[in-house]
């Protein structure tokens, strides 16, 4: 996991970086991986990948839909909430909201983090 997110970091290719967010998306499905994936910093690159309507600058839809189901994935896990709410995700979720090929993934991230204080005083 390391190693995927260092690539990140040095790495401008539009193909890896898409193939990172399905890796991650494919890794945060399991329960054991939800925590480590977060400990590990892969939610802000995750958050990045959906901000916008492409990952590092040019991306397809597809990563953003993998990036916010992966994002859903994560936030299921307790552990991952300070990671979410650092990130300041909130604003990036109700931008994307309106992009209905994505509202679902958008909503159900929301609905996992709203009971957190700070998470709904930003969607207030």
């Amino acid at each position: 996991m390391h190693k995927m997110l260092s690539l990140i970091e040095s790495e401008s290719s539009l193909s890896i970086s898409e193939a990172i967010v399905v890796n991650f998306l494919g890794l945060s499905a399991l329960d054991s991986n939800k925590p480590i994936i977060g400990y590990f910093g892969a939610i802000p690159f995750l958050v990045a990948a959906c901000s916008s309507s492409t990952v590092r600058g040019g991306g397809s839809s597809q990563a953003r839909h993998d990036a916010l189901q992966a994002l859903f994935n994560l936030s299921i896990a307790a552990a991952n909430t300070p990671y979410l709410i650092n990130t300041d995700i909130v604003p990036c979720l109700l931008v994307v909201v309106s992009d209905m090929e994505v509202s679902e993934w958008v909503l159900s991230v929301i609905s996992n983090l709203v009971a957190v204080p700070e998470v709904w005083q930003a969607v207030s």
